[in-house]
Protein backbone atom coordinates (compact mmCIF):
# COMPACT_ATOMS: atom_id res chain seq x y z
CA UNK A 1 0.00 0.00 0.00
CA UNK A 2 1.07 3.41 -0.50
CA UNK A 3 1.85 6.10 2.71
CA UNK A 4 -0.32 8.38 1.05
CA UNK A 5 -3.66 6.60 1.62
CA UNK A 6 -2.80 6.15 4.95
CA UNK A 7 -1.90 9.37 5.74
CA UNK A 8 -5.04 10.11 3.98
CA UNK A 9 -7.47 8.41 5.99
CA UNK A 10 -5.38 9.72 9.33
CA UNK A 11 -6.24 13.45 8.55
CA UNK A 12 -9.47 12.33 7.34
CA UNK A 13 -9.90 10.64 10.86
CA UNK A 14 -8.69 13.83 12.56
CA UNK A 15 -10.75 16.42 10.44
CA UNK A 16 -13.56 14.12 10.98
CA UNK A 17 -14.46 13.82 7.30
CA UNK A 18 -16.52 10.60 8.22
CA UNK A 19 -17.88 9.29 5.21
CA UNK A 20 -13.90 9.09 3.42
CA UNK A 21 -12.40 7.20 6.64
CA UNK A 22 -14.91 4.96 7.24
CA UNK A 23 -14.91 4.14 3.11
CA UNK A 24 -10.61 3.43 3.80
CA UNK A 25 -11.33 1.64 6.84
CA UNK A 26 -14.15 -0.99 5.17
CA UNK A 27 -12.14 -1.25 1.90
CA UNK A 28 -11.06 -4.13 2.95
CA UNK A 29 -9.41 -6.49 6.23
CA UNK A 30 -5.84 -6.12 4.82
CA UNK A 31 -6.08 -2.15 4.27
CA UNK A 32 -7.19 -2.18 7.66
CA UNK A 33 -4.55 -4.19 8.87
CA UNK A 34 -1.35 -2.31 6.66
CA UNK A 35 -3.47 1.15 8.18
CA UNK A 36 -2.99 -0.17 12.02
CA UNK A 37 0.52 -1.13 11.07
CA UNK A 38 1.43 2.40 9.31
CA UNK A 39 -0.11 3.90 12.67
CA UNK A 40 1.77 1.84 15.02
CA UNK A 41 5.02 2.46 13.21
CA UNK A 42 4.31 6.21 14.31
CA UNK A 43 3.11 5.51 18.00
CA UNK A 44 -0.45 6.33 17.72
CA UNK A 45 -2.53 4.03 19.50
CA UNK A 46 -6.33 2.61 18.39
CA UNK A 47 -7.21 -0.19 20.10
CA UNK A 48 -10.60 -0.20 18.86
CA UNK A 49 -8.99 -0.91 15.34
CA UNK A 50 -6.29 -3.12 16.64
CA UNK A 51 -9.00 -5.07 18.19
CA UNK A 52 -11.21 -6.30 14.96
CA UNK A 53 -10.62 -9.69 14.12
CA UNK A 54 -11.49 -10.77 10.72
CA UNK A 55 -14.63 -12.14 12.03
CA UNK A 56 -15.47 -8.74 13.24
CA UNK A 57 -14.69 -7.69 10.18
CA UNK A 58 -16.45 -9.49 8.11
CA UNK A 59 -20.05 -8.46 10.01
CA UNK A 60 -19.94 -4.81 8.76
CA UNK A 61 -21.34 -3.70 5.47
CA UNK A 62 -19.54 -1.75 3.43
CA UNK A 63 -21.46 1.73 3.74
CA UNK A 64 -21.82 2.70 7.37
CA UNK A 65 -21.49 4.95 10.04
CA UNK A 66 -18.97 5.27 13.02
CA UNK A 67 -21.93 4.89 15.01
CA UNK A 68 -23.09 2.04 13.42
CA UNK A 69 -19.66 -0.37 14.16
CA UNK A 70 -20.83 0.69 17.90
CA UNK A 71 -24.16 -1.09 17.84
CA UNK A 72 -22.97 -3.90 15.63
CA UNK A 73 -19.69 -5.02 17.13
CA UNK A 74 -20.96 -3.63 20.88
CA UNK A 75 -17.58 -1.13 20.59
CA UNK A 76 -17.00 2.03 21.40
CA UNK A 77 -15.79 2.81 17.52
CA UNK A 78 -16.99 6.21 17.39
CA UNK A 79 -15.41 7.32 21.00
CA UNK A 80 -12.43 6.14 19.90
CA UNK A 81 -12.28 7.75 16.30
CA UNK A 82 -13.43 11.28 18.16
CA UNK A 83 -10.43 10.54 21.06
CA UNK A 84 -7.81 10.41 18.16
CA UNK A 85 -9.52 13.31 15.96
CA UNK A 86 -9.16 15.25 19.15
CA UNK A 87 -5.75 14.57 20.23
CA UNK A 88 -4.50 15.81 16.67
CA UNK A 89 -6.74 18.09 15.41
CA UNK A 90 -4.99 21.25 16.23
CA UNK A 91 -1.33 19.94 16.07
CA UNK A 92 0.70 21.09 13.03
CA UNK A 93 0.82 17.98 10.43
CA UNK A 94 3.60 18.06 8.10
CA UNK A 95 3.57 15.86 4.86
CA UNK A 96 7.47 15.26 3.54
CA UNK A 97 7.45 14.40 -0.36
CA UNK A 98 11.04 13.57 -1.31
CA UNK A 99 10.76 14.71 -4.55
CA UNK A 100 9.66 13.07 -8.18
CA UNK A 101 13.24 11.95 -8.89
CA UNK A 102 15.61 9.05 -7.40
CA UNK A 103 18.20 11.28 -6.69
CA UNK A 104 15.77 13.61 -4.57
CA UNK A 105 16.91 15.36 -1.42
CA UNK A 106 15.80 12.56 1.16
CA UNK A 107 15.70 13.49 5.00
CA UNK A 108 16.33 10.01 6.80
CA UNK A 109 14.84 11.52 10.58
CA UNK A 110 13.21 14.50 11.45
CA UNK A 111 13.56 16.23 14.86
CA UNK A 112 10.96 16.04 17.98
CA UNK A 113 9.00 18.74 18.68
CA UNK A 114 6.03 18.82 21.03
CA UNK A 115 2.43 19.03 18.68
CA UNK A 116 4.45 18.66 15.30
CA UNK A 117 4.12 15.45 13.56
CA UNK A 118 6.38 14.52 10.44
CA UNK A 119 4.70 11.74 7.84
CA UNK A 120 7.82 11.46 5.30
CA UNK A 121 7.02 9.38 2.09
CA UNK A 122 9.29 6.88 1.63
CA UNK A 123 11.23 6.39 -1.75
CA UNK A 124 10.55 8.55 -4.48
CA UNK A 125 7.06 10.34 -5.10
CA UNK A 126 5.32 8.95 -8.24
CA UNK A 127 3.92 11.67 -10.12
CA UNK A 128 0.17 8.94 -10.43
CA UNK A 129 0.48 9.57 -6.38
CA UNK A 130 -1.51 13.15 -7.22
CA UNK A 131 -4.56 11.63 -7.58
CA UNK A 132 -6.51 10.82 -4.43
CA UNK A 133 -10.26 9.19 -3.81
CA UNK A 134 -12.10 11.80 -1.65
CA UNK A 135 -8.74 13.80 -0.29
CA UNK A 136 -8.31 15.21 2.95
CA UNK A 137 -8.67 19.16 1.56
CA UNK A 138 -5.69 20.24 2.81
CA UNK A 139 -4.03 18.11 0.82
CA UNK A 140 -5.29 19.87 -2.53
CA UNK A 141 -4.41 23.69 -1.04
CA UNK A 142 -1.47 25.09 -2.13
Amino acid sequence: MNEIFFINTFFNIVYRNESAYMRDILMSYDYLQSFIQWLNQRDIACDVLTSLTRDDYALLPNLLKAEDVDHILHTPFSLEMETMAQMFEQAIHIVYVPGFEDASFKIESFPDYENIYFYPISGHFQKDNLSFFDPFPTFLEL
